[in-house]
């Protein structure tokens, strides 16, 4: 009697791991990506000058904004936003940019306002580097930087490397999503992670100047992920952990963009 409940107990534990596996596997996109698809015609009613924009990668259509900033121009600005909402949240962010000089364009990955496609790291990767080429066709001459936010320092990472960005700017990165996958999911195996989105391996590649902030209160990407990125980029490169920031604060506040004006 005791063998066969020993027995029974354990096929139980195996099908609960192998039932929460197959659980995490087939839910991961939902799990990594906060979806927030609008309408073709959905109108944004943005209260800066701006301009759609509308860019085609094989069968996926990638959905835009253009800011041009009222000041002294400088530059433009690629951004790469977090994992939730979509580019109706983006005057908050451009107008951090736009008051210093630079032209912003923010973008929605698949899946987000009025961009669609079919979803894997290779093809999000792909979409970073569209906009990037964009940008840099559309304003060759020009100062062109890379900011990303949360999930957006994946593809921020990602062109520092592919396209070796002269000065890419993160706040609030990851080492990996692979990373944060262990942190949250002990148990599971490396190869069940579908978007490793390795920050630390693209930005050990990179040439250009690397600015990352990170807060010490943030209770989203664990400031100790951050930290893990000082092994990846140079001693030219800037790494700020920043005191009683946490991880939706950090791009606003005034000792972050104080040090921001000094590299920047």
């Amino acid at each position: 009697m005791i063998k066969k409940i020993t027995l029974s107990a354990f096929l139980i534990i195996i099908g609960l791991i192998l039932g929460g596996a197959g659980w995490l596997y087939t839910t991961q996109e939902n799990q990594v990506f906060n979806f927030a698809p609008v309408s073709d015609g959905h109108d944004y009613n943005f209260p800066d000058p701006h301009e759609e924009i509308w860019l085609e990668n094989e069968n996926a259509k990638l959905h835009g904004i253009f800011y041009p900033t009222q000041a002294n121009r400088r530059g433009v600005i690629l951004h790469f936003k977090g994992n939730a909402g979509n580019i109706g949240y983006s005057p908050k962010m451009a107008a951090t940019f736009l008051a210093r000089g630079f032209d912003f364009i923010a973008m929605d990955y698949r899946g987000f306002g009025k961009s669609k496609g079919e979803l894997s790291e290779a093809a999000l990767l792909s979409d970073a580097e569209i906009w990037y080429d964009y940008a840099r066709n559309r304003f060759p001459d020009d100062d062109l930087r890379v900011v990303g936010y949360s999930l957006g320092t994946t593809f921020a990472s990602h062109l520092s490397s592919a396209r070796q960005v002269e000065k890419v700017l993160l706040f609030a990165p990851m080492k990996s999503i692979l990373d944060m996958a262990q942190r949250r999911f002990v148990y599971v195996p490396d190869f069940m992670t579908k978007y490793p989105f390795r920050n630390d391996l693209k930005l050990a590649d990179a040439d250009g100047e690397i600015l990352i902030f990170h807060g010490l209160d943030d209770k989203i990407v664990p400031h100790a992920s951050g930290v893990e990125l000082k092994n990846s980029i140079n001693d030219n490169d800037h790494f700020y952990s920043i005191e009683g920031a946490n991880h939706f604060d950090l791009p606003w506040r005034s000792d972050v963009l104080a040090i921001l004006d000094q590299h920047w």
